[in-house]
């Protein structure tokens, strides 16, 4: 089952702690107001940087093109709801979701 990664709506920059293929990890979501886009940084639980500047683009993958030895997932940011192209401000917990699929369940797709 894929777990969902909850940020709350509202909210230009954000962090969270959430655990990927039992691999603790912070997350960091902040909003580009000159771009209009959200961006995600992934860091260990020691806050070094695994990942930085990823850019959520709606319903495509964002993290395997990496070959990350921490976990082997991926990330997608999925739209919920609604008819938006591109996601907004107000999309980040509201009406798109950031979910991690285990490389099993990615690969079941």
């Amino acid at each position: 089952m894929p777990s969902e990664i909850t940020f709350t709506a509202g909210f230009p920059d954000q962090t969270l702690t959430t655990v990927l293929d039992d691999f603790p990890v912070t997350m960091r979501a902040k909003w580009n107001e000159r771009f209009g886009f959200w961006s995600l940084a992934i860091y260990d639980r020691d806050r070094n940087p695994i990942l930085t500047s990823i850019k959520l683009v709606q319903n495509f993958p964002l993290i395997g093109q990496y070959s990350l030895s921490q976990f082997t997932g991926e990330l997608i940011f999925i739209r919920m709801s609604g008819t938006k192209d591109r996601p907004d401000f107000d999309s980040l917990g509201g009406d798109h979701m950031l979910v991690y699929l285990t490389k099993e369940e990615f690969n079941a797709l």
